[in-house]
């Protein structure tokens, strides 16, 4: 499994923070937590690794809002005993909608 070792910022775009639950598709379900949100991509956090450049769905708002996206990295951290990892989508949409809709549901949006 490929990851990233350093902790460089190569966004191309602003980001906000995105709390939301969802579920990560790849031939099982797994839960994952929002971090980050940006209109080129999704910042999660998950119980177990995903490889660079694996295919992925997003299942938002209890399977109401489904997209592709792509690993881009994927790096492990533990806090307080626990292991997670940190995963950074790029998303194959037009990203803008799910910003919308998010605006639709008046989620709270925080600068990150």
């Amino acid at each position: 499994m490929e990851v990233s070792e350093g902790q460089e910022n190569n966004r191309q775009t602003d980001r906000m923070s995105f709390g939301s639950n969802l579920l990560i598709q790849n031939g099982c379900s797994t839960p994952a937590q929002g971090v980050d949100i940006s209109s080129g991509g999704l910042g999660i956090e998950i119980e177990r690794p995903l490889y660079v450049g694996e295919r992925v769905e997003l299942v938002f708002f209890k399977n109401t809002f489904k997209v592709d996206g792509t690993v881009r990295y994927c790096r492990e951290s533990t806090a307080f005993g626990v292991c997670r990892y940190r995963v950074g989508l790029q998303i194959h949409m037009v990203f803008q909608a799910l910003v919308d809709l998010l605006l639709m549901l008046d989620m709270e949006y925080k600068p990150a």
